[in-house]
């Protein structure tokens, strides 16, 4: 038996195991009434113009449950220093406190400040809290930035609990040393002094956090103490405070996927500090704990400066590349779907049950085999660009057309395969969902993995109703070689345009509302590679597609493990697009089993195949 030969029974073997129905978990829609809009774009107010209080903490080695060892503060107005703060435990002993105080008496330690070398003032957790980041950063209002600033302020905390506010579902809610004390009668309870509120800490994305002050406590009189700030409405509201962690927002200006220090610092040109998670109270630890606020100041500048070239993005909401891209349309004066559009829920939820992500299978392991690599470009964006998604995420409103007699003349068209080779087609459905009877014709599931959450395959499925996007349609047709029941189809037709939009310049590239920006950001991308720019291609690949599918397909958690729509959550373009790339793997599949072979590997936009399936016509092929 030829190689060919042997590779045919292999794939006719694995099609046999496929030969069965399947179940599949369907997505469901949450509705509307659990969405919340993303904060109105204000004037980004710049860490250079601003008073900021840069804090580190580190854990005490050695000691479980992890608990406050050692820390560092600076008190800045843009690179210009006015003060710091060496914090040590309020429990350390006298003999630490003295090594700490030779510490920071030494010439050579001294920081440099607009008033000339200064020591840097010994103070002890408690009195920092409440003398330091009580005065200046919620009395005064000043911005506080920080590595890792969920476990920072986590460790300054003798209390937590999961907060109870639904703003902050799936947070915790924390009591600041020095901020309130433990019940005497109920160690449970946090008591709070007068005018000192709860801290809410709440998990963002990969890496950030997401933090603010609570309502502070009334007095007896019912007069509001602590904080109260004006709104746009001009109510008086609690003062939420204002946070930068430099981490996500590294991650999210130059796509440094890591949650070490070390790595974002060396990605904008610093040099490295190589800092532990916890050190000793001793004088290496307070060397450590100096210079890593040191480098937090240098590096939180670095990316104030590259945040205003980014179309004066808001460093206190980049929690990722998502809220990246989240930020370049709010500033682009793009309103999110589900606040302009009139969709149902009904129709929200059809889109929602044939949400599904990428095409990841392996139906040959362990066999090595000669085999060709192909991969689609950018292709997210592509498809995207292909369904003329900008014309749907900038309209004024969307209504729905049925198209069911045009669809299934469509998709019953002999010439199928060659038609979607012209983009026209793909642009006359958009975004468009079709409802099939499926008896048999490989389609998208996600089955679920024991304990490890659901994965999507395409599998040969019985179905009366299955909603989909119309590549899924598409796929099922190509990939069965028969025809697939249409029982409905309905399209999103885009009404005028938006009012209000406007032009966003990022570095190299102009963000103009009358063209497309997911082209103008992936030409962008392919200048910086030509440029050697890695790190800058790197951070635009992540942000295209969050553009045109990420956020598009987010649900964040809610309360009693439900979820709720994302900010920019919008189904049908995130459907449609990862049906799109699916769909392109279906059209390479169909080619190849012209020629005598299939696809073996496949992940999302890229498939192998075996490189010598059919002699002329593999290299063909090839």
């Amino acid at each position: 038996m030829t190689r060919a030969e042997q590779l045919a029974v292999l794939l006719m073997t694995v099609e046999a195991r496929e030969q069965r129905r399947v179940r599949w978990n369907r997505r469901t829609w949450p509705g509307r009434d659990a969405w919340r809009p993303p904060p109105s774009p204000r004037r980004a107010e710049r860490l250079r113009h601003r008073l900021v209080l840069y804090v580190v903490s580190f854990a005490a080695r050695g000691v479980t449950p992890e608990s406050f060892g050692l820390g560092a503060s600076l008190l800045c107005i843009g690179g210009v220093v006015l003060s710091g703060w060496l914090v040590y435990d309020d429990a350390l002993n006298r003999t630490g406190r003295r090594a700490l105080e030779t510490w920071v008496a030494r010439p050579a330690n001294h920081i440099k400040t607009c008033f000339g070398p200064r020591r840097l003032e010994l103070v002890s957790l408690r009195a920092f809290n409440k003398e330091v980041l009580a005065a200046h950063g919620y009395v005064g209002h000043c911005t506080i930035a920080g590595s890792d600033l969920g476990r920072t302020l986590g460790l300054h905390a003798d209390w937590w609990r999961p907060a109870r506010r639904r703003r902050w579902d799936g947070s915790w809610s924390v009591g600041l040393r020095g901020w309130g004390v433990l019940g005497r009668k109920d160690p449970s309870r946090w008591v709070r002094s007068t005018g000192r509120p709860l801290l809410y800490l709440q998990g963002v994305s990969a890496y950030g956090v997401r933090a603010g002050f609570a309502k502070p406590r009334e007095s007896l009189d019912t007069e509001p103490r602590g904080q109260w700030v004006k709104n746009a409405n001009g109510k008086s509201v609690p003062y939420a405070g204002c946070f930068v962690d430099v981490v996500p927002a590294s991650h999210g200006l130059r796509g440094v996927d890591s949650a070490d220090l070390d790595d974002h610092l060396v990605a904008w040109g610093l040099d490295p500090i190589d800092a532990p998670f916890a050190v000793l109270p001793d004088v290496a630890g307070a060397t450590i704990a100096a210079r890593t606020v040191a480098a937090v100041h240098e590096l939180a500048l670095l990316l104030d400066d590259e945040a205003a070239r980014w179309g004066e993005l808001d460093l206190r909401w980049l929690y990722s590349p998502g809220s990246t891209a989240q930020q370049l349309l709010l500033r682009m004066g793009v309103a999110p779907p589900l606040q302009k559009f009139t969709l149902s829920d009904e129709e929200y939820a059809s889109w929602t049950a044939g949400l599904h992500g990428g095409w990841v299978e392996a139906l040959l392991c362990g066999v090595p085999f000669p085999a060709v690599d192909v991969d689609v470009r950018s292709a997210y964006p592509a498809i995207a660009v292909l369904l003329d998604w900008w014309r749907y995420l900038s309209a004024r409103d969307l209504r729905l057309q049925d198209v069911t007699a045009d669809f299934r003349a469509f998709l019953g068209s002999p010439d199928l395969a060659i038609q979607l080779r012209d983009k026209a087609t793909w642009r006359r459905w958009g975004l468009a969902r079709v409802v099939l009877r499926l008896g048999g014709a490989p389609i998208p599931v996600e089955l679920p993995r024991p304990g490890r959450g659901s994965r999507l395959y395409v599998r040969r499925a019985c179905a009366e109703r299955y909603d989909c996007a119309w590549p899924d349609a598409v796929l099922a047709r190509l990939l069965s070689g028969r025809a697939v029941e249409v029982l409905e189809a309905v399209q999103l037709v885009p009404i005028g345009r938006q009012d209000g939009l406007i032009s966003v310049e990022i570095p190299g590239v102009l963000l103009d509302p009358t063209g497309d920006p997911a082209i103008a950001l992936v030409l962008r991308r392919r200048k910086a590679q030509r440029d050697g720019d890695r790190r800058l291609a790197a951070a635009i690949r992540v942000i295209v597609n969050s553009l045109v599918y990420g956020n598009a397909a987010r649900f964040d958690p809610a309360q009693d493990g439900v979820e709720r729509p994302g900010p920019f959550c919008f189904p049908p373009l995130a459907s449609s697009v990862a049906a799109g790339c699916r769909l392109l793997l279906a059209l390479l599949d169909h080619e190849l089993e012209c020629l005598g072979s299939g696809a073996l590997y496949r992940d999302t936009d890229g498939a192998m195949f075996p490189a010598n399936f059919g002699g002329r016509h593999g290299q063909a092929a090839a």
